[in-house]
């Protein structure tokens, strides 16, 4: 067949194939072959070429084709869809699943340009295609292949996808464009990037986190191994361990029928609590005996090389008589439970037993919390004891002693005998005695009912963190009361306010019928109160310096109050000194010298308005001082520095005032009550007396 003219694309020879170049198919090469393979599964592929139509209709047949078509699309137009459809996707969209099959039928329209009825405009119909090479008539075609000819977007077709059905499921294997996937990727690339940004974050917040742990936790160590400022020098530990032997009372059984030993290490650390407990159960022989229980709970130090530990050793002069011992290394709480009664066959003796728990704890430890709790167990410390206990100690004991060894002196020097480091200590005890040396922190609680309190008392400086007074408070009710601070060593020192920490020092001393014997130092407040017990009080003012020239601040108090006791006071010349310095260094010690005029019992602070008072004794005119008594005697005895005004009234009891500058107003004189005033210098000190029938005496200073 001859070629066609190389300028006239339409010259071909053959007449029967009136759609070869027609752009129907969108090849421009379809003959009647291949536009007959028509199926809704062949894919079209237009290029992005325009070329005109030589068999273009009429203006009016365009019009009403264009408007065919958009009724056509309007009614059955397609969703889009990944142009990298697969061949069974599109065998899926065929039949009734074409948009275009789907649309209202409309009526065949003949047409020499379109081989079928329902054929599309010339820009638009889709060109057969068939999974075999397009069969091609022609030997010679206008263009070239698109691999060989054209700009690559003329490759690329108008409509990227094939029509399909919108009611078919969405094909999730089908893979996104590569747009579609560059976003994606971008997307889980930022995060990606997020998630590595809040790693990253949380790893060097985490690291910051343990480094600053590792030094709050070495700070907090290095404060926890001295959790209260105590510097006093302390006793070694003392040699006096003894064996624990049978030692029964004299209503028990003279041969031990049944011992027990049981030991078991503690953790003593800075977050760690310790409990020690006896107490009395139930026991299943209800008409048997009641057991009867003595023995220790003793609280000692121990060398480096011995691990710390809780030891319990049992004897009881029955086979039945046995102690129940738990241990729970969480809480570490330590419990011993003793059958109240045990069947018992003897009548003339008892069943007995007898117990002792040894806590051996390392020098210069610190615990969280100390508890002790017994029903007839004594509490025994031992010397040389260094523990620090950061939340509280607390001793209790119904029946039993709590005792600690007193102030020992090594080579002419007073040292203390153990350290009990806890800014608040209680002593608890129903019927035993509390004897011996405990340290004054913060808070220092000594109660019974009927037993002795007989102690002496090392005052400890303040917290500078937490600055708090120095509480001590004392309560008993028949047993009798003796109260030592160190007031003589620390009056004979060249600075007192070394001997004695200068702080708010507060006295509370109840009982009912047992005598108070105290020698305490005060700062705010001094109270002493009894039903029937005698007093013999020596109280020693630690004031601040500021009150010398500050009115208006509250005035420290002393009071003392009975019924049927005789009451004994005398006040010391007060410590003055600068509470304000709380926590600081004390300046070096200077040695005194009467000749330059100074004081060594008055601390002022330099640069303050304190400055011009003269270096003499300075006044005590800050001190309210109440007396009451019904039938009890009342002794004063002031020092020379006091001054102010002075009250006192009775019913019967003889009132006597005297001292050196004291004026005495008789008032009504013989008519009772007597009352009598009186002044001593130009303070503004208070002296209030009251009794019913009993006598008053106070002497204000020297004798006249």
């Amino acid at each position: 067949m001859p070629a066609p003219y190389s300028d006239n694309l339409y010259s071909a020879d053959s007449d029967d194939e009136p759609d070869a170049l027609s752009p129907t198919d969108g090849y421009f090469h379809a003959s009647s072959e291949s536009s007959s393979s028509r199926s809704g599964q062949n894919v079209p592929h237009v290029p992005n070429v325009l070329v005109e139509d030589p068999t273009q209709l009429s203006r009016d047949a365009k019009i009403q084709e264009a408007e065919r078509e958009r009724r056509l699309l309007n009614t059955g137009g397609s969703a889009g869809r990944n142009p990298e459809s697969t061949a069974s996707s599109h065998e899926n969209a065929s039949g009734s699943e074409n948009p275009i099959a789907s649309t209202p039928p409309s009526p065949p329209r003949a047409s020499p340009l379109f081989a079928h009825p329902v054929d599309a405009p010339p820009a638009y119909s889709p060109s057969p295609t068939t999974t075999s090479p397009p069969t091609t008539v022609n030997n010679y075609q206008t263009f070239a292949s698109t691999a060989t000819m054209g700009r690559p977007e003329e490759n690329r077709p108008l409509i990227n996808h094939a029509p399909e059905s919108m009611s078919s499921p969405y094909n999730s294997a089908q893979q996104p464009s590569r747009w579609q996937q560059f976003k994606d990727s971008v997307s889980n690339f930022n995060i990606r990037k997020k998630v590595k940004t809040v790693l990253a974050s949380l790893l060097i917040f985490s690291v910051v986190f343990m480094i600053f742990s590792s030094f709050t936790m070495q700070s907090n160590h290095g404060s926890h191994s001295k959790p209260v400022e105590d510097n006093d020098p302390v006793a070694p530990p003392a040699d006096d361990g003894d064996d624990f032997d049978w030692n029964p009372s004299r209503t028990c059984l003279e041969k031990p029928q049944h011992s027990a030993h049981f030991i078991e290490e503690i953790d003593i650390q800075s977050d760690r609590n310790l409990s020690i407990i006896q107490r009395m159960v139930k026991s299943n022989d209800l008409k048997g005996w009641s057991t009867h229980v003595s023995g220790e709970v003793i609280l000692r130090p121990v060398e480096d090389s011995s691990p710390a530990s809780i030891e319990l050793q049992v004897i009881s002069n029955h086979d039945n008589l046995r102690v129940k011992a738990d241990f729970n290394k969480t809480t570490q709480v330590f419990e011993i439970k003793v059958p109240r009664r045990v069947d018992w066959s003897s009548s003339d003796k008892a069943p007995c037993i007898q117990i002792r728990i040894t806590v051996s704890a390392h020098r210069e430890t610190i615990l969280d919390h100390l508890n002790i709790e017994t029903q007839q167990l004594d509490v025994n410390l031992k010397e040389g004891v260094v523990l620090g206990v950061q939340n509280g100690v607390n001793i209790r004991s119904a029946s039993g002693d709590i005792t600690s060894p007193g102030i020992k002196t090594i080579k002419g020097k007073e040292v203390v005998p153990y350290t009990l480091s806890s800014r608040e200590i209680r002593i608890h005890t129903a019927s035993g005695d509390v004897k011996g040396w405990y340290p004054l922190y913060d808070l220092l609680d000594i109660e019974t009912a009927s037993g002795d309190i007989i102690t002496n008392i090392g005052p400890k400086p303040v917290n500078p963190q937490n600055v708090r007074p120095a509480e001590f408070r004392v309560r008993s009710a028949s047993g009798t009361v003796k109260i030592d601070e160190p007031l003589t060593s620390a009056q004979k020192a060249a600075r007192p306010d070394r001997e004695f920490p200068p702080r708010d020092y507060t006295v509370d001393i109840i009982t009912a019928s047992g005598d108070i014997t105290a020698d305490v130092a005060a700062s705010s407040l001094a109270s002493f109160k009894s039903q029937s017990g005698d007093m013999k009080l020596q109280i020693w003012p630690v004031l601040d310096s500021s009150l010398l020239t500050i009115n208006e601040k509250a005035k420290p108090t002393v009071i003392t109050d009975t019924k049927s006791g005789d009451t004994h006071v005398t006040i010391l010349e007060p410590l003055w000194t600068s509470l304000a310095t709380i926590g600081e260094t004390i300046p070096p010690v200077k040695p005194y010298d009467p000749t330059d005029g100074s004081d060594p019992y008055i601390v002022l602070p330099e640069g303050s308005e304190l400055a011009e008072i003269s270096m003499a004794r300075p006044v005590l005119s800050v001190l309210h001082s109440k007396h009451k008594s019904v039938s009890g005697k009342i002794e004063l005895y002031y020092p020379n520095s006091w001054e102010g005004m002075f009250f006192a009234n009775s019913i019967s009891g003889s009132q006597e005032f005297k001292g050196k500058d004291v004026t005495v107003d008789h008032g009504r004189g013989s008519i009772p009550p007597h009352l009598i005033s009186g002044r001593k210098g130009k303070g503004f000190s208070q002296l209030d007396i009251s009794t019913v029938s009993g006598d008053q005496f106070a002497l204000l200073g020297e004798e006249a």
